[in-house]
């Protein structure tokens, strides 16, 4: 059957309408772009606006997306340290969105001591007058009292909701914890108390954050290593902060990504950070999901191997080629008593199945009361390490042989084995290889590129 011709005044009106619809679209996409700073970010409301003279500026306002823009410039010399003091100038990237860095997260604390290191501290107590501290000053002394705050400095003692400490543009804060000794931040820090027990968030720019990082993650000397972690480290921790949590975005622990603040001692992971800086991955013009790990013992997983969920194109399990066999953990061997593991899981027998075809355990049997129990090979590692610690089944690359009463496990690499392998990154930047092609090595057809604004 013929289909019925639109009648010739209806043509017109309808091409029209389409017209009218694509271009009303296209404007306001244009207005909004054109409305957008610099960085990416949404315009802050009027009552967010920093004062940049103000000596207690409000917290920043944080990024809420990022567009990608391609690496087709050379790279800029990244600033040199001081010779005479190793250290590195103080670099101010206006351009840098702030993470919210919750501190001492699998170790909070009852009570603190905080000083400046370098620069200006200010002190804001809610309605009191803000005062400064400087290195010469007294420590601050912070207690958890139920859900309040007591700050004591000298003689002067208050009872606090919250307390916020701004340091200047260079400056650092000490922040002695009592189990685990000294550290440095920069940034501003937001204290408040639960349940007798201190929390505190760091509110702390992306490159400084990321120069941590690196040096708490990745302690080589190797430089191309080193860019290599900078650049995971960013992609990381803005791929997971794009769903902000009401308080933080991120952990300081391995939970995320392990950050114990200004590595001062150590300005090459700071240099790391700023010769890269801005520099991210995205595959499909999107940001990835950056996973690393230790060492993986000879070859990369793909995610679903190990994790549930789906395949991620980016996170294709590879051949490392042995780049990682420099590393402390690339065989390992742990035994334990038979009847101690069947106590430890309820079990009678305990059998291990490799059957994914990239030599990693897939699932282990627990045999119980004429029943079989099946639990993933990281579900087990996991239970196992609960109990007999991280180092004793560092990866699900391993296989379980048994002697008369004993247990052994063989295996090899530390940790998840899916995405970047560390040590395998510093054995191909040890052959040469340059930062980026180790990244698109790890990273299947990952598009390296740069957040808007990078100087």
């Amino acid at each position: 059957m013929r289909a019925q011709a639109w009648p010739k005044f209806i043509l017109p009106v309808h091409a029209l309408l389409l017209l009218l619809l694509v271009w009303g679209s296209a404007c306001s996409t244009l207005i909004e772009r054109r409305t957008l700073p610099r960085d990416g970010s949404k315009p802050a409301k009027p009552d967010a606006q920093i004062d940049a003279e103000s000596p207690t500026p409000d917290f920043i306002s944080r990024h809420d997306y990022f567009r990608f823009e391609p690496l087709g410039l050379p790279e800029s010399a990244a600033p040199e340290a001081d010779e005479t003091t190793g250290e590195l100038p103080y670099i101010d990237l206006s351009w840098n969105p702030v993470l919210r860095i919750r501190l001492f997260s699998q170790q909070p604390a009852q009570s603190l001591q905080i000083r400046p290191h370098e620069g200006q501290l200010t002190v804001q107590t809610g309605d009191a007058p803000p005062f400064s501290l400087h290195p010469q000053s007294t420590h601050l002394q912070l207690e958890a009292s139920g859900s309040t705050v007591i700050l004591t400095i000298g003689d002067r003692q208050l009872r606090l909701q919250q307390a916020e400490l701004h340091n200047s543009a260079n400056g650092l804060s000490r922040v002695i914890h009592p189990a685990l000794d000294w550290r440095y931040y920069r940034g501003s820090l937001r204290i408040t108390a639960e349940n007798g027990q201190l929390s505190v968030v760091n509110y702390v720019s992306l490159e400084d954050y990321v120069g941590s990082v690196v040096g708490s993650e990745m302690n080589f000397t190797n430089p191309e290593a080193l860019k290599v972690q900078a650049v995971i480290s960013r992609t990381y921790a803005l791929w997971n902060s794009r769903t902000p949590g009401p308080d933080y975005d991120l952990n300081d622990s391995v939970l995320n990504q392990v950050y114990l603040g200004e590595l001062i001692q150590s300005p090459r992971f700071r240099q790391a950070a700023l010769s890269t800086a801005g520099e991210v991955l995205s595959w499909s013009g999107e940001l990835i999901l950056a996973a690393y790990h230790s060492t993986c013992g000879g070859r990369t997983v793909a995610n679903e191997t190990v994790w549930s969920g789906g395949p991620l194109p980016w996170l294709r399990g590879t051949e490392d080629l042995a780049s990682c066999s420099a590393s402390p953990h690339y065989r390992w061997r742990f035994e334990v008593p038979k009847t101690e593991l069947h106590q430890k899981f309820n079990a009678a027998a305990i059998r291990v199945e490799n059957g994914n075809g990239e030599h990693r355990a897939s699932t282990v049997y627990l045999e119980r009361g004429g029943q079989t129990e099946s639990l993933s090979a990281n579900a087990f590692r996991l239970r196992f390490n609960q109990r007999y610690g991280t180092l004793a089944l560092r990866s699900t690359h391993f296989r379980l042989e048994e002697a008369a009463e004993t247990y052994i496990f063989e295996g090899r690499g530390l940790g998840h084995g899916i995405g970047l392998c560390q040590w395998g990154a510093l054995g191909k930047a040890e052959a040469g290889w340059n930062y980026r092609d180790i990244l698109r090595f790890y990273y299947n057809g990952v598009i390296p590129g740069r957040l808007p604004g990078t100087p």
